[in-house]
């Protein structure tokens, strides 16, 4: 069987797959959110807010994707560049601490400061499979 597969080793593909390519792994901050289970009826007042915020970010470079899960609605995901941002700055964005050195335009993220989101976390991402930041 070895003798009847060596013919494998000369096309180009298969001997490319012989060798791990290195993984360059790219930095993501996530912030994942998880929703009231009423979201949809109760969210209307305050999401243009809530997108406003993330779109100022994704303005400076900061968010990448971000969105909602569907089906069911549960919860949401949004990706900031690493390079670009600190978990700090993401953790702010979702619930500002009260400090006098934030700038004005800071603000929470209203769907957390009225209750929408009783639960959220950032952590760092690391995507080893395609990439949001087309120079790398």
């Amino acid at each position: 069987m070895r003798r009847r597969l060596a013919w494998l080793a000369s096309v180009p593909l298969v001997r490319g797959l012989s060798a791990a390519a290195p993984i360059k792994p790219v930095k993501f901050l996530a912030l994942r959110y998880k929703y009231v289970e009423d979201i949809l009826e109760r969210r209307g007042p305050f999401r243009a807010a809530h997108i406003a915020g993330l779109q100022r970010m994704a303005d400076e470079g900061k968010c990448l994707l971000g969105g909602a899960f569907n089906d069911p609605a549960d919860g949401a995901v949004v990706f900031f560049d690493a390079d670009k941002c600190s978990k700090r700055d993401v953790e702010d964005f979702a619930n500002v601490r009260l400090s006098l050195t934030l700038p004005h335009s800071l603000q929470a993220d209203p769907y957390v400061t009225n209750d929408l989101v009783p639960e959220w976390s950032v952590s760092e991402y690391m995507a080893v499979v395609g990439t949001l930041k087309p120079d790398q």
